[in-house]
């Protein structure tokens, strides 16, 4: 049961949210962010994540509910207010809150002991469970998964019976997420892997076959048992966007999604070590096959993917691709043109320590010059800091938004 001066506080913040969902303000930005993601855009797009800096701009001091639960919705309410009253990039807030599937996806045969630090960062180390591939690989096996619908509804009535008649929330499934390679690391460790693609490049594979059916499962696994919703509005997707589509189906209450009617993403960003050609052998095929089962499709995260881009072209569906600091941004643009989405996102440093306004503005004209004719928004994220000065996410949005403007006329 939640207190009464938690039941205050998280109607009260909810009913500024939901005015903030309400302001007209939004069904201009929805429209904007449809248009862009059909490549019909009339300029770039401004999007902002404080990810990691969250910590030092909702302060865990400022949270007044004591209930671990409860706490975690206060903090989410508090930072959407946080991203209208400050931010205002081309983010969109719907009139709900998502509640994703409480889901368990158990192991490959070898559990990993994951050690989280005590920071808000979320820092983690870990020993592989497996040290020698080639005898271990037979051992492993897809995943079991199984969603708890009893505990995910426990907590929407939870939360509905609070503030439900401000704000509702919905179950929604997030799964749109499919890295392999992030499973394989912690099952191997990260030079591992790679030394084991020349010492083992069977083993490899018979890993990466068992990555790529564990996916599938899971996806098919959603998919059987009725758990997908529209990923085509406000959601998050990839690694950087935001999901507004008319391309995507929006369906009737009760009833069911398929894999087709949602967008996928995966990437290989701890694969910047190899080269192209065993990217070719080793990770793609198996990213490909289980980007085939979904409806629009985004690549990359933090990896440089200009040497790759003639194999992940071949993607079916493709939309958006993320390009990072460390690609080479004149071949993307070369590539890309304005048949997909260039998820530009810039180095997140010059923001996260001292905030070197020069800097920041340098490379977001010299992006702007470098895909002029392109469908490009500018993605900014990786902030895992910011100094303890929350106005900074604010102060990069209007300088992006001013060299925007500058270069449009």
């Amino acid at each position: 049961m939640a207190t009464t001066k938690e039941r205050e506080i998280l109607r009260q913040l909810a009913t500024r949210v939901a005015e903030i969902a309400a302001h007209p303000e939004m069904d201009k930005k929805k429209k904007i962010l449809t248009d862009f993601n059909s490549l019909k855009a009339e300029r770039p797009l401004v999007l902002c994540f404080p990810e990691g800096s969250w910590g030092e701009i909702v302060r865990e001091d400022e949270l007044v509910c004591e209930d671990k639960e409860l706490r975690l919705w206060e903090r989410i309410l508090r930072q959407r207010i946080f991203w209208w009253d400050h931010i205002r990039d081309d983010n969109v807030f719907e009139p709900w809150l998502q509640l994703e599937w409480k889901v368990h996806y158990g192991d490959y045969g070898f559990p990993v002991n994951i050690k989280y630090g005590k920071e808000w960062g979320n820092s983690y180390t870990w020993i592989p469970p497996i040290t020698n591939l080639a005898e271990q690989v037979h051992q492993m096996h897809i995943r079991d998964v199984q969603v708890d619908r009893e505990g995910t509804y426990k907590t929407l009535d939870r939360l509905n019976s609070i503030f439900g008649d401000i704000l509702p929330t919905k179950i929604v499934c997030m799964k749109n997420s499919f890295s392999m390679i992030k499973e394989a690391m912690f099952l191997v460790g990260l030079d591992e892997l790679m030394y084991l693609m020349y010492d083992e490049p069977e083993a490899v594979h018979k890993m990466m076959e068992i990555m790529r059916d564990d996916q599938i499962n899971i996806l098919k696994y959603f998919e059987r048992e009725g758990l997908l919703t529209s990923n085509c509005r406000d959601e998050y997707i990839g690694s950087g966007g935001v999901a507004y589509t008319t391309e995507l189906p929006l369906k009737a209450e009760g009833e069911k999604y398929t894999l087709m009617d949602r967008w996928g993403f995966t990437e290989a960003q701890e694969t910047v070590g190899i080269s192209p050609d065993m990217f070719r052998e080793f990770i793609f095929p198996y990213q490909k096959a289980v980007l085939e089962l979904t409806g629009l499709n985004h690549y990359g995260c933090c990896e440089p993917i200009h040497d790759r881009l003639d194999d992940l072209l071949t993607i079916p569906r493709m939309r958006r691709f993320s390009v990072s600091p460390w690609c080479d941004v004149d071949i993307c643009a070369d590539k890309l043109k304005n048949n997909y989405i260039i998820s530009r996102k810039p180095n997140p440093s010059p923001l996260c320590v001292g905030f070197d306004e020069k800097e920041l503005r340098k490379e977001i004209s010299t992006t702007l010059n470098k895909t002029k004719g392109c469908v490009v928004e500018f993605v900014m994220k990786d902030t895992h800091t910011v100094e303890n000065d929350p106005t900074r996410m604010g102060r990069w949005v209007n300088l992006a938004y001013d060299e925007i403007n500058k270069f449009t006329g």
